[in-house]
């Protein structure tokens, strides 16, 4: 490395290297969580000396050492060490009196630092086309969470929440300013790839929906909100935002308003297959709930709603409860489609339940069906950390 004029590059996103055109290192290479995090901290913290009190507490926290002023200078030698192997020269970082520094003579560009001054540019300007380019180069250097292997560092959480949020909010506004430019296709990849970051975020979907609308790909955008509502009763346990719904009603629209002859609806209202209940979208569900509701209460029919809950064990970690229950749930689905009628229509309630109607039925008829899924659930479902329970209540048609 010439010691005049090189700069470092160091990317912090998406996990740690620093490189310039004559070497590299990275979490890899270096081989040491302790030397990466030691060396990441002092290049974050670089425009001010660092106590060893200061870089103890940051490197072991609430960790006990005998003599962290020691640790920390047999770790100081090791990276000198290899940052001498690499690039030839021992004095990327200078000792003060209890203290060490980065040397202000090396130039050291951050992904992070870099990021937020594009941030700040965009921000600024008043140009829509310049303000979007600058969004854009800001957006690119977002490649994943700040420091995966140290997220669990006190310093590094808060930052990473920081980021990522404020990677959010550009790639919605970039979003917004490609779609009053009509540019709809850069918006469509913009945000698709934010999607692949942070697939639970409504609003990236909605973003999404509305560049397939502008390019008038009514169908990926029928399939991507169906998509969307799935993940986020999965992960999240909730259902679609009135704008979410709101956009999926204006698909219907647009993709109804040319008139056809009846062969024509005919064709396209069949289903490719009429095997297994009816599984549907919940809010397709709650049309249905309504217009039996109507034919119960006009033909004096009993219909009933049948509430299907998984549970998990008490004590089990949350995220093992959570990858339990997404199992337990794809199963229950599969079990609804083949133990219900093809007429009885099913959806997801929440991210532990579904929901289906039960059509002439009377309440001992509808235990014995509640009985047989209960059964075919357990014939091939081993895992007894999984609670189901039913809840039966007749249709009220008042």
């Amino acid at each position: 490395m010439e010691e005049q004029n090189t700069t470092l590059r160091a990317q912090m996103f998406s996990g740690f290297s620093i490189s310039d055109d004559s070497a590299s290192l990275d979490e890899e290479s270096i081989r040491s969580e302790m030397m990466t995090k030691l060396f990441i901290y002092i290049l974050c913290h670089r425009q001010k000396e660092l106590t060893v009190q200061e870089l103890a507490e940051a490197l072991w926290e609430e960790e006990e050492s005998d003599n962290p002023a020691g640790a920390l200078k047999n770790l100081m030698y090791r990276l000198r060490s290899l940052i001498k192997k690499t690039w030839g020269r021992n004095d990327f970082i200078l000792t003060g009196r209890s203290a060490y520094i980065w040397n202000q003579e090396i130039s050291v560009s951050l992904d992070i630092e870099v990021f937020e001054e594009k941030i700040k540019e965009a921000e600024e300007e008043k140009d829509p086309g310049r303000k979007i380019d600058s969004y854009k180069a800001a957006i690119n250097l977002y490649r994943g969470e700040l420091l995966p292997k140290f997220a669990s560092e006190y310093w590094v959480a808060s930052l990473s929440t920081y980021y990522h949020t404020t990677y959010l909010s550009a790639v919605k506004k970039t979003a917004a300013l490609l779609e009053a430019q009509g540019r709809f296709s850069e918006m469509a990849s913009c945000v698709s790839k934010a999607l692949q970051i942070d697939n639970l975020d409504e609003n990236l979907h909605c973003c999404f929906i509305r560049a397939l609308m502008g390019q008038d790909n009514y169908k990926q955008a029928t399939e991507h909100y169906q998509k969307a509502e799935k993940t986020l009763y999965d992960y999240l346990g909730v259902t679609p935002s009135e704008e979410l719904r709101g956009l999926y009603e204006t698909i219907i629209k647009k993709t109804h308003r040319h008139e056809r002859d009846i062969v024509d609806v005919q064709n396209e209202l069949m289903e490719d297959s009429i095997t297994g209940a009816f599984v549907c979208e919940y809010g397709a569900f709650k049309r249905i709930y309504c217009l039996q509701a109507r034919q119960g209460a006009r033909m004096g029919i009993s219909v009933f709603l049948l509430l299907t809950t998984l549970s998990a064990d008490e004590g089990i970690a949350e995220n093992k409860k959570i990858e339990l229950l997404r199992d337990a749930m794809v199963h229950l689905e599969d079990v609804l489609r083949t133990s219900l009628r093809s007429g009885d229509p099913v959806a997801q309630y929440s991210s532990s339940q579904y929901v289906a109607l039960l059509p002439t039925c009377q309440y001992e008829t509808a235990q014995i069906v509640a009985g047989r899924i209960e059964k075919a659930f357990w014939g091939n479902y081993k895992n007894k950390q999984i609670q189901l329970r039913f809840d039966l209540d007749e249709l009220h048609y008042d």
